[in-house]
């Protein structure tokens, strides 16, 4: 009966320890535990030793009053502290939840309103830098969710609309993928942000290029058929012109009136193409330069003979001629 009973007192004790911490300087003690963690940068187990030493200044009441706050104060620079370190490592994603908990434990408790502050500006930037690692990595929801977040906290940071874009062209959603460059393009454009204009008209003169070459491969060799290229151009026109009216930006107005130029040349090149195809003068299409002006035949006239002037595929650049691929 005895052993029984110094049994249950002994399980007693173990599993509510802090029924033990019945003085200021048992407090002290575990708060102390915790500093040293956290001057070792060990924060796992400072999070223990301050939970604990919150739970002990409860037990002890007024007289640790002070050292329950600094406590509570201690938690919101621990979590900052291990998000930073995170970040600093380049695990961006794993640093978040540690951002968002100093900022909810600074905000529950009333303490730290400078370190949250900062915890704030650091959740956009992590969440950014998340957002570019999950898209290297070809994780595209998880950094769609990222972009998503930091528009949530910082709608002002067109960057993530930028993001958002790039991941909707790899996920083929290209409507979406448009309608985010455009919300980048605009607040780009109202800061000056060049680099950031550049970058997107570039992913976007890639993304259509690729579909012309695609295109391109596909065409009969002993077809002048071009057809496809001067609706391409009519199509990026007319959306142009959109912009335009939309805007009222001169720049939109000169693509639109560009394109239109551009859909009627590759019209007259087909004609041409097709005209030469007949005649002998070429025997593929593909090979011939849509933009090159008739060379003159270096035979006599009347000879049937072909060019022997090595062919070569056109460049898209050639092809489509202007850097300034449907940049509205």
């Amino acid at each position: 009966m005895k052993k029984r009973v110094l049994a249950i007192i002994a399980g007693l004790f173990s599993l509510t320890g802090i029924l033990m911490a019945q003085s200021y300087a048992d407090v002290v003690i575990e708060y102390n535990s915790a500093v040293r963690c956290l001057n070792n940068q060990a924060y796992d187990s400072a999070f223990i030793y301050l939970n604990n030493t919150l739970s002990m200044s409860d037990v002890v009441g007024a007289e640790a009053a002070e050292m329950e706050k600094s406590s509570k104060e201690q938690l919101v620079y621990a979590n900052y502290s291990q998000a930073y370190t995170f970040e600093k490592r380049k695990k961006y994603s794993e640093a978040i939840p540690y951002y968002e908990e100093s900022i909810r434990l600074s905000e529950e408790y009333e303490v730290k309103e400078e370190t949250a502050g900062k915890a704030k500006r650091k959740l956009v930037s992590t969440s950014m830098r998340a957002g570019q690692a999950e898209y290297s990595a070809k994780e595209y929801e998880a950094a769609l969710a990222h972009y998503s977040k930091v528009l949530a906290m910082a709608p002002s940071v067109y960057q993530a609309h930028q993001g958002k874009g790039l991941v909707y062209e790899k996920l083929d959603q290209i409507d979406d993928m448009l309608g985010e460059f455009a919300i980048a393009k605009k607040k780009a454009a109202e800061k000056g942000d060049e680099k950031v204009l550049s970058a997107i008209n570039a992913k976007i003169n890639s993304y259509y290029h690729g579909l012309i070459d695609e295109e391109l491969m596909m065409i009969d060799p002993e077809e002048a058929d071009y057809s496809f290229l001067a609706d391409n151009a009519n199509v990026n026109a007319t959306k142009a012109l959109e912009e335009y009216q939309k805007n009222n930006d001169p720049k939109d107005l000169e693509q639109a009136e560009m394109w239109k130029a551009t859909a009627t040349k590759y019209v007259e090149n087909e004609k041409r193409l097709q005209e030469q195809l007949d005649s002998g003068l070429i025997v593929d299409a593909i090979l011939e330069n849509i933009y090159e002006e008739n060379e003159d035949n270096p035979y006599d006239e009347g000879e049937s003979k072909v060019s022997e002037k090595p062919k070569r595929r056109a460049k898209i650049e050639e092809i489509l001629g202007d850097t300034g691929f449907l940049e509205f």
